[in-house]
Parts: C-alpha cells; sequence; structure tokens
C-alpha cells in the first residue's frame, strides 16, 4: 500500500479504536433529539428499568424544559424508581404550567401517598375530584387512596362509582372485592407503596424498526436522465445491548443498475458508549463498490460537568469507511461533534477521503437541527466535501434542508431537499421521502 495510504490492517486499527471509544445511533443520524429520547424511555418502562427511563426523560427535558408530557413521564418514571421527593417537585412544576392536566394530577396524588404524605394526597384528591368527576380513574385512585389509610367503607363507595363511569373495569372491581373483604373482618396486609394495581399497563416494547425512502435527482448544467433510488431497512432489537439491521438499497443512474445488499449490528456498552459495524455487497456492481465496510460510534459528554453551565450534553462521533472498486480502494474517516443547546443542536464534521488513485481530499460539513414540537424536527446544513461518484473522488459544495414529523408515536415520515454542484461537472437536486415505522 502507498505510504500516506490506509493499509488495511490500520484501516482495522482505526475501526477497532472507534469501537472501543465511541458511541453509535443505531437507527438514527442523531440519537439524542427529543422523539428518540421519549421513545428510549418508553423501552426502559417497558423493561422495568424506571431509573434508565427516568434518565433518558431528564435528557428530554433538557431539549423541552416546559413541556408538560415529558415532566409528566419523568415525574412518574422518579415515583417508579422511588425518588419520591424528585418526583413530587418535577410534577409540581409541571401543574404550574398545567394546572387543569388530570393524568399529573393522579400522578402528584400518587407519589405523595408513595411518600406517606397522605395530607397533600387528599388534598389533591378533592381538587382532581373537581376536575374531572366523571373521570374513572380518579375514583380507582380515590378508591385506594382510603383503602390505604385503611378505610374500606370509603374505598368501597369509591370503587362502586368508578364502576357505575367503567363497568368494565378490572382494576376497580378487584379494589371493590379487596374493600368487602376488608370490611367483613378478614386482615390484609397494608398495600406497599408500589401497588401493582397503580402501576401502568405493561407498554409494548417496539423491537422492530422499518424504514423506506425513495430518493429522486434532477441535474442541470448537463444532460443526464433522473437518478432513481429508493432503498428498505430492517432492524430489529435482540436485547437492551444489540442491536441487527439489513438493508437493500437500488440505484439507477446513468442507465445503468445497481443493488447493494448491507447487514451489521450495534452494540450498546452503556447509556453514552456504544458501537457499530456494517457490511455490503454489489453483485452487479456497475457504479457502487463491489464491497464495502462502515464501522464507528459516539462517546457522549455533558459540558456541564466541565464548567459550563449554559451547553447541554455533546456527542463526539466516529465514522469510518473503505470502499472495493475494480480498480482500487477508497478509504474515508470522518470524525464529528454534536452540541445540543435546549431545543436546538449543531453538528461539524470533518470529512476524508482517500481516493482509488490514493488521491487525498477533504472537506466539511455543518447542520443546524431544530425541535419545533414534540414529533417535529427541521434541519439544514451546508457541506464542502469529496464524494466517490463512478470509482472516482470528486469535490462537491452542497446546502440541504429537511424536516421530520410522527404522523404517530410510532410512525414518522421524513422530506429531504439537497442541492449539490459538483467541481467541473453537473449541479444536482435531489428530493426525499421518508417513512418509519416501529413495531
Amino acid at each position: 500500500m502507498i505510504a500516506g495510504r490506509f493499509n488495511t490492517s490500520g484501516f482495522f486499527a482505526l475501526v477497532f479504536l472507534g469501537v472501543l471509544t465511541s458511541t453509535v445511533i443505531a437507527h438514527a443520524e442523531n440519537p439524542d433529539t427529543l422523539q428518540t429520547l421519549l421513545q428510549a424511555g418508553k423501552d426502559a418502562r417497558a423493561d422495568g428499568n424506571h431509573r434508565l427511563a427516568a434518565d433518558k426523560y431528564s435528557r428530554a427535558l433538557t431539549l423541552s424544559p416546559k413541556n408538560v408530557d415529558v415532566l409528566y413521564l419523568l415525574g412518574t418514571s422518579l415515583a417508579f424508581s422511588e425518588r419520591l421527593e424528585e418526583a413530587y417537585k418535577v410534577l409540581t412544576k409541571a401543574l404550574t404550567i398545567d394546572p387543569e392536566n388530570i393524568d399529573v394530577r393522579l400522578a402528584r396524588i400518587r407519589s405523595a401517598a408513595w411518600a406517606n404524605n397522605y395530607a397533600a394526597a387528599e388534598d389533591d384528591m378533592q381538587e382532581a375530584l373537581r376536575l374531572a368527576p366523571a373521570n374513572a380513574e380518579v375514583f380507582i385512585l380515590g378508591g385506594w387512596l382510603h383503602y390505604v389509610q385503611k378505610r374500606p367503607r370509603e374505598a368501597a363507595a369509591a370503587y362502586q362509582s368508578a364502576l357505575k363511569l367503567a363497568p368494565g373495569s378490572k382494576r376497580a372491581a378487584k379494589g371493590l372485592e379487596d374493600a368487602r373483604r376488608a370490611i367483613a373482618g378478614i386482615a390484609l396486609a397494608r398495600t406497599k407503596l408500589a401497588n401493582k394495581t397503580q402501576k401502568p399497563e405493561p407498554e409494548d416494547k417496539k423491537r422492530w424498526r422499518f424504514d423506506a425512502s425513495y430518493l429522486q435527482s434532477s441535474f442541470s448544467r448537463v444532460s443526464r436522465e433522473r437518478w432513481q433510488e429508493p432503498s428498505i431497512a430492517l432492524a430489529y432489537t435482540l436485547s437492551d445491548r444489540w442491536t441487527v439491521n439489513g438493508h437493500i438499497d437500488y440505484s439507477r443512474r446513468f442507465g445503468l443498475k445497481d443493488v447493494r445488499i448491507e447487514g451489521g449490528a450495534a452494540y450498546r456498552f452503556d447509556d453514552g458508549h456504544n458501537a457499530y459495524l456494517n457490511v455490503g455487497l454489489t453483485p452487479e456492481d456497475d457504479f457502487l463498490a463491489k464491497y464495502r465496510i462502515l464501522a464507528g460510534g459516539l462517546y457522549s459528554i455533558d459540558l456541564k460537568d466541565l464548567g459550563l453551565p449554559t451547553a447541554g450534553p455533546a456527542h463526539l462521533k466516529l465514522d469510518v469507511k473503505r470502499e472495493f472498486y475494480e480498480n482500487g480502494v477508497s478509504d474515508t474517516f470522518n470524525p464529528a461533534i454534536t452540541q445540543y443547546f435546549g431545543q436546538i443542536s449543531g453538528t461539524a464534521r470533518w470529512i476524508n477521503s482517500w481516493s482509488p488513485s490514493n488521491k487525498r481530499t477533504f472537506g466539511w460539513l455543518i447542520q443546524a437541527n431544530w425541535q419545533i414540537r414534540d414529533r417535529t424536527l427541521v434541519y439544514f446544513g451546508k457541506a464542502d466535501a469529496p464524494e466517490t461518484v463512478e470509482q472516482a473522488t470528486i469535490g462537491q459544495r452542497s446546502v440541504f434542508a429537511g424536516i421530520v414529523t410522527g404522523l404517530s408515536k410510532d410512525t414518522d415520515i421524513r422530506f429531504d431537499f439537497a442541492r449539490e454542484d459538483r467541481e467541473n461537472s453537473y449541479i444536482r437536486r435531489v428530493l426525499g421521502v421518508g417513512l418509519t415505522v416501529r413495531f
């Protein structure tokens, strides 16, 4: 191998170093958007790991400090982690923003009662009854509150009211049965703080992720037919550590067709330390690389720990790629940093590329992201960086923008636009649409 160029052993040494010292975002370019943090918290709750859920929701709160839904999720997770004082404060903050939010009110009742602060719980219960006199959940919780204070007759009355509003409620029926047994003199142990009738129903953890996208490119300055590039991807979470994935990418360019098949795995060492490795094959390699290997990771730090109180978390990312063409090997080495400031984040990436002819080029990319709503993210950026096309590495300047929005809690849609000005060549305009479904 020519001096100054990655050799094979050196390349895999870099991959190994990246895996050990970095973290990956397994299925997203930006792992700590509000949406991904909320999903991570939901998954942790489904696994019964309320401490991890509280950590995810706490990070989400830095992105949306006045979001009542996030405050509610954080407060309930803290309560189930037996951090009751913290939970009460968080839920109180939510009520100062939205005093009539009945779900938050009920959550604060639970946290107060679990801390044996029954006076505060009773005060909140009176307010809950005023706000939602036809809500069965209010009466179910009221029945439990009476029951744990050894007032079975009042508990029975509350559960009966709940059953009138929700005749099919199993929790109300079970509560009424327990209250009647207590009235009859059957000794029952006082309900523990984490009474199972008050815990949320288990959430179905979404282990599968399906992605589909379609890109279409048009050209100016030269006459070229449109490029068409659809793709599909499927990922499965094996455990809280491992995720596996597969991709099929179809590209129609220059009147030729290529299909790339790719698969890989991601490993999470801990909350701030993951890594990934993917391998791809193009059977009929007309213009894409015959083989390619991608690896990298991301390491999370919090600049507040370094004495910068106005800064949020930061991510140091490394991506390494090797592509094998008929006439040689192309390498890229791309370190990046993403810094968060509340609902806004910025990414800077240094791009280094070695063409099959051993020509080294480098460039940069900057991107800004804005979480304008809970499930809506807009982004835009600019780049001056090389790209390997038709087995040759060409410099290009580009601008790009896009929006990702949630159609539901498990479904997202994405729209992208880019304009690329390739050195001594064409101008390419790219329109893209994508769909993500978790199940």
